[in-house]
């Protein structure tokens, strides 16, 4: 469900979405002016905004299964009014997030990489309950990952993005001496070459080798192998590691985030 805000000659200046995630899972987000670029977010007071995700919010306030609301905060101009309307409707802060763009031509390819990459064989149930095996114990260590949340439901949903592309050579499963170490699920958005690492993870026995890297940059082959062209990746602020991988590659910070919810 869209809430929008127009600016004078009745274009779409701020519009606010109410989405199904994942099972009883929702969340809210802020988009500025449609089909352009953040440069706009400073045209709309946060007044506006506030309205706006409030509505959003009682209108979630009607989905009856509803179990979880998350929102992202974009730290841009006087967010603070929005900080403490959260805080009113009953979100917690989880976390801050940074996020970075690089041209997808200015990142180093995967020539040289002690890993052996092969595509999932398919999308049926089967073939997704392994990666979801796999995804899982790569993800341990993770700042971010949940092992109570749904995994298989989390990737399922992602697998149907309207936007995005969704095939097995979405994700890649990285060996070495024939064993699994690593797993990438990269997708692009085919009309603007936006594109994005959804999920890039290496098993702990194998880490501390210096195959990191070579995991990142298999994801940066991936995205440019499916007709990408700009990279946008983020982690949250905790996750040391996956900062420096960043910032080796020559990723720029692009935005930082706060990562808020709601549980019904």
């Amino acid at each position: 469900m869209k809430f929008i805000h127009h600016d004078q000659d009745g274009g779409e200046l701020a519009l606010v979405v109410l989405e199904k995630n994942y099972g009883n899972h929702h969340f809210i987000q802020a988009f500025c002016t449609l089909g352009k670029m953040e440069a706009d977010w400073a045209k709309v007071d946060a007044g506006v905004w506030c309205k706006l995700i409030r509505d959003a919010f009682a209108e979630s306030t009607k989905i009856a299964d509803l179990e979880t609301l998350a929102f992202r905060l974009i730290e841009w101009g006087d967010y603070a009014p929005i900080t403490h309307l959260l805080e009113e409707l009953g979100f917690k802060k989880e976390q801050d997030r940074v996020e970075y763009r690089q041209e997808l031509a200015e990142l180093p390819n995967d020539e040289g990489s002690p890993l052996v990459w092969s595509a999932i064989q398919s999308l049926e149930l089967a073939e997704l309950e392994k990666v979801v095996v796999l995804l899982k114990r790569a993800a341990v260590g993770d700042p971010s990952f949940d092992p109570e949340a749904d995994s298989l439901s989390e990737l399922q949903a992602d697998l149907k993005d309207t936007v995005l592309t969704t095939g097995p050579d979405c994700i890649h499963i990285g060996h070495i001496d024939g064993k699994p170490v690593a797993v990438v699920f990269a997708q692009i958005n085919p009309r603007t070459q936006w594109s994005r690492i959804t999920y890039m993870g290496l098993l702990p026995e194998f880490r501390g080798a210096g195959l990191g890297k070579w995991v990142h940059r298999h994801g940066f082959e991936m995205m440019r192998v499916q007709g990408g062209s700009l990279y946008h990746g983020g982690t949250v602020s905790t996750n040391e590691s996956m900062i420096r991988l960043f910032e080796t590659h020559g990723c720029k910070v692009f935005r930082r985030m706060q990562e808020w919810k709601c549980v019904r």
